[in-house]
C-alpha cells in the first residue's frame, strides 16, 4: 500500500496547488466547501488505488476476506521423538511424515489415535538413494507416494507403492531444472521448472505438466507472464485430489496463483500479488519491515485453496493465519488459529485441514481443524 499511498499523496499535493487558483476564480464559493470537495476526491483516489484487480482487495493488513473465523487446532500426535517433518500428507486412515531418522524417510501414524504405526522407505534402494528427501505427495487414484529428492546436483522423484516399495524413479531434471515436483493421476507429474533463455536463468519459474508412463515427456508448460522471482524465494505447488487443478505460492511473498489442466494443456486461471517484495540491485529479496512476510505454505482440495500467511511485520512472529480462496482466485475466508503453523494439507474429502506445528524449537505436533 505504501506505493499507492505515495501516489495518492502526490495527487493530493497537486490538487492543493490548484486550490489557490480555484479560490481566485470562485471567490463567491466558500473556501471550506472547495477544500472539502478536494479532500473527498483524494479519499476516493486512495480507495480506488487500493484494489487488486485479480481477486482480493488490498488493505493495511494486505488482504481482505469477506468472512473470518477463530478456531483452535485439535491435537492428533507428536512429541520430541517425532522426526523433524520436512513435509507431510494424510489419507483417510494415516498421517505420513517425511523426515530423516535411523536411515528411514517416512513415518506413519494412525490418524485417529495418533499412535506410530511404523517407519518406512529406506534412503537407499535398488533404484536410487535419497540424499535429501524434501517433498511428499500422494497420487489419490492409486495410493502411490511420491518423494522428491532435492539434492544439490541430483533432483528427482521416486514413486513408491502403498506398501512403500520403490516402483519408479523420474529424472525430470533431464528435461529441465526443477524446484518442486508432485505426483498427479493418470501417470502425470506436475513440476516447478526453472525457465532459461539462451542458456541463462531468467528468474522465472514455470508450472509444467509431464507424462511419466514411459520415460519423462513434457506435455505442457505455463510460462507466460510469469513474475521474476527474486533470489532466495521459491515457488511451491499443491495439486487438487482430481489432479485437474494446481495452486501455487511464492514463499515469503504475496503471490498466489491457480492453474487448470485440460487434456494435454495447463493454463493459469488467476494471479494475485498481495504483498510487495523489495529486491536489491543484485536481484536478492530482502526483508522490509514495512510489509508482511507473506505466504509460508499451501494446500488444495477440489473445492478450495488454503494458504498460510503472516500478518506480522516482525521477523520470527508466529504464523497462525490460514486464508481460503476459491479456484478463481477470490478470497473466501480468513481462519485465525492458535498455533504457529509450519505446513498444511487437506484430507481427501476436503472436510479437515491438518497442520504441523513446532514449539520449544524441537517438538512438533500434528493437529487438525474441521472445515
Amino acid at each position: 500500500m505504501k506505493g499507492n499511498e505515495d501516489m495518492a499523496f502526490g495527487y493530493c499535493s497537486g490538487s492543493i496547488k490548484c486550490h489557490t487558483e480555484l479560490e481566485k476564480h470562485f471567490s463567491s464559493i466558500d473556501g471550506m466547501v472547495v477544500r472539502f470537495l478536494l479532500s473527498l476526491v483524494c479519499l476516493l483516489f486512495v480507495a480506488c488505488a487500493g484494489r487488486n484487480g485479480n481477486g482480493g482487495e488490498m488493505s493495511d493488513s494486505g488482504l481482505h476476506f469477506p468472512d473470518s473465523m477463530d478456531v483452535k487446532w485439535t491435537y492428533v500426535t507428536g512429541d520430541d521423538m517425532m522426526p523433524n517433518p520436512r513435509c507431510f500428507a494424510v489419507d483417510d486412515s494415516c498421517v505420513y511424515v517425511l523426515g530423516d531418522a535411523g536411515g528411514r524417510s517416512l513415518f506413519v501414524y494412525n490418524i485417529t489415535t495418533g499412535e506410530e504405526i511404523g517407519s518406512y522407505i529406506d534412503r537407499r534402494s535398488h533404484i536410487g538413494e535419497l540424499t535429501n528427501p524434501y517433498g511428499l505427495s500422494i497420487d489419490r487414484s492409486t495410493g502411490d507416494f511420491g518423494v522428491l529428492n532435492l539434492g544439490m546436483t541430483d533432483r528427482f522423484l521416486v514413486r513408491y507403492s502403498p506398501e512403500y516399495e520403490p516402483k519408479a524413479l523420474y529424472r525430470v531434471d533431464s528435461v529441465f531444472p526443477i524446484n518442486d515436483i508432485v505426483l498427479a493421476p493418470d501417470d502425470h507429474v506436475i513440476a516447478v521448472s526453472l525457465v532459461y533463455e539462451n542458456g541463462e536463468p531468467t528468474g522465472r519459474q514455470a508450472v509444467s505438466l509431464l507424462d511419466v508412463a514411459d520415460g519423462v515427456t513434457l506435455i505442457g508448460s505455463c510460462d507466460e507472464l510469469l513474475p521474476v522471482i527474486p533470489k532466495g524465494l521459491g515457488r511451491e505447488i499443491s495439486v487438487s485430489g482430481s489432479g485437474k487443478r494446481v495452486a501455487s505460492i511464492i514463499r515469503n511473498s504475496g503471490i498466489l496463483e491457480t492453474y487448470e489442466i485440460t487434456g494435454d494443456s495447463i493454463s493459469r486461471t488467476s494471479h494475485n500479488n498481495y504483498f510487495p517484495i523489495e529486491v536489491s540491485d543484485d536481484g536478492i529479496a530482502h526483508v522490509n519491515h514495512n510489509i508482511q512476510y507473506g505466504f509460508r505454505c499451501i494446500a488444495a482440495s477440489d473445492d478450495y485453496v488454503y494458504a498460510v500467511y503472516s500478518e506480522s511485520k516482525v521477523e520470527g512472529d508466529p504464523v497462525t493465519t490460514v486464508g481460503v480462496w476459491d479456484w478463481n482466485g477470490n478470497p473466501v475466508k480468513k481462519i485465525k488459529t492458535d498455533k504457529n503453523v509450519s505446513d498444511i494439507c487437506v484430507s481427501p474429502d476436503g472436510s479437515r485441514l491438518y497442520c504441523t506445528s513446532k514449539f520449544r524449537s524441537s517438538i512438533c505436533t500434528i493437529n487438525y481443524i474441521d472445515l
